[in-house]
């Protein structure tokens, strides 16, 4: 696409989960980089420049050329643009888990799944959710209510968009659900998140707002509790009863997964096992040697060899 003062570049890809956006930004990232593109336009919430719209500071149209229109799999087009495959990714992390669990020096056993910033990415769906809820996005978020409203929002973004465009999406969000705040109020109930924002970007150091979910229902259970039907459908700002009830749920559906792989797994190898038993017993080998070979019982090698 001809923007007018530059060229933006996109691929197609199929559609993707929620979950996969940690990826999405690193690859974006990664592309930036590469390219030497503008670090302010990489991050979801971006709308860029319309086709057939009129760039006002150079007065040319945006055009554009369609090389083909393939859609890419995601996971292929990550692999050819980070330096490490999705599959090194996870070889990786399984040899950090295995160094850990041996009580190696200098690493951390992983406890969570996920990752931080999908965390916050549904955080934020939540609070859209919220506001639609209580019916905002038309009639726009009452006073009393934005800037509690607008600086959950924003800490929210705070953790997948670029810090250097921040500001730009929380003006943008005030704009949409509070039309009546300035741009300087708006930004004046977000100073802190702004801030920290930058600072961690500089030094990586965790300086963003970590709320627990317990303090984000706390905090936002009044404009959630008249609406009976809308804590179902919440996925991260949830009370502590519907939290124990699906991580009960989680962990059942986890434990029956595992039965059924364990007694697959099981089925196979003890198949494998009559089988071999009964090609070493057909080459004239005693059931004692064929149980001493498997590793098994003598009895377990005569049951292999009945069956």
């Amino acid at each position: 696409m001809y923007t007018g003062r530059g060229i933006h570049v996109y691929w197609l890809i199929e559609p993707l989960p929620a979950k996969a956006l940690p990826r999405w930004q690193a690859c974006q990232r990664q592309l930036c980089a590469i390219l030497g593109g503008d670090r302010q336009a990489v991050d979801c919430t971006r709308v860029l420049r319309v086709v057939g719209t009129v760039n006002s500071k150079t007065g040319r149209t945006v055009t554009a050329e369609a090389i083909h229109g393939e859609r890419y799999d995601f996971d292929f087009l990550f692999d050819q643009i980070m330096p490490a495959t999705r599959a090194e990714v996870r070889q990786r992390a399984q040899v950090r888990d295995i160094r850990a669990a041996q009580g190696k020096a200098g690493t951390k056993r992983r406890t969570a799944t996920g990752s931080i910033y999908e965390r916050w990415y549904l955080v934020y769906r939540d609070l859209w959710r919220i506001v639609d809820a209580n019916e905002w996005r038309s009639s726009g978020v009452p006073k009393g209510q934005r800037d509690r409203l607008l600086f959950h929002m924003a800490n929210a973004l705070s953790w997948f968009t670029v810090s250097d465009s921040l500001e730009a999406e929380i003006i943008d969000v005030a704009r949409k659900l509070m039309p009546t705040l300035t741009e300087a109020e708006a930004l004046s109930y977000t100073s802190s998140v702004v801030a920290r924002a930058r600072a961690d970007a500089k030094k990586d150091d965790g300086r963003r707002y970590k709320y627990k979910r317990v303090t984000l229902w706390n905090a936002l259970s009044d404009l959630i509790e008249p609406h009976p039907e809308l804590v179902h459908e919440l996925r991260a700002i949830i009370p502590d009863d519907l939290h124990e009830q699906r991580e009960r749920e989680r962990l059942q559906a986890h434990n029956a997964r595992r039965r059924t792989v364990d007694r697959a797994t099981y089925l196979a190898t003890a198949e494998g096992r009559r089988e071999e038993a009964r090609r070493l017993r057909a080459q004239g080998m005693t059931i004692q040697k064929i149980a001493t070979e498997l590793g098994v019982a003598l009895r377990t090698a005569k049951g292999y060899l009945a069956g």
